[in-house]
């Protein structure tokens, strides 16, 4: 498959059984607020169900798995955070477990790689930092923290091709 994602929306679930795909990267036509007032007009207790992948060709792709999303630069594919117990297996442990707590999803929603931390004093990835420059221009950057209950400090660059993160020697503050 070599369509691009467009546009990743999350997968939302009402307690009356109606879903909700609300977009959250890529061409977004609504804005912030609107996008919102769709997940605040499932009745509660509303629960993440995965994210949706709309491809240039039409075609809509869901991937069953919870997660922060955001869209590789290249819109080649999806890569997707996993706070602890968003996405967790049959025997009820996270699928994909600190510090490798991210993954990079292909636009068909095959796995391509999970993230690998390596020698690197990373507790957990915590969030995507955003689009970096300089040496690291084109890539996305993934704030990383050093403990359980310290702010994520450190950024690290994504090669979309390779699951070794890379350092960039940046510090954030928070």
């Amino acid at each position: 498959m070599n369509a691009k994602v467009r546009v990743v929306s999350n997968l939302w679930l009402g307690s009356n059984g109606i879903q909700a795909a609300v977009p959250v990267e890529g061409e977004l036509t609504e804005d912030a607020l609107s996008r919102r007032a769709k997940v605040l007009a499932l009745p509660e207790p509303r629960r993440l169900l995965g994210c949706v992948f709309l491809l240039d060709d039409g075609e809509e792709v869901v991937v069953n798995a919870p997660m922060l999303p955001a869209l590789l630069p290249d819109r080649s594919g999806v890569l997707g955070v996993f706070p602890p117990g968003w996405y967790v297996s049959n025997t009820g442990e996270d699928v994909f477990k600190r510090p490798n707590n991210a993954a990079v999803f292909n636009s068909d929603g095959t796995l391509r790689f999970q993230i690998k931390v390596g020698s690197e004093s990373i507790h957990h990835i915590a969030l995507v930092y955003g689009m970096l420059d300089g040496k690291f221009s084109g890539r996305l950057g993934l704030h990383a923290a050093s403990a359980e209950h310290r702010p994520p400090e450190q950024i690290y660059a994504l090669n979309p091709e390779d699951p070794q993160l890379i350092s960039t020697l940046r510090t954030v503050r928070f």
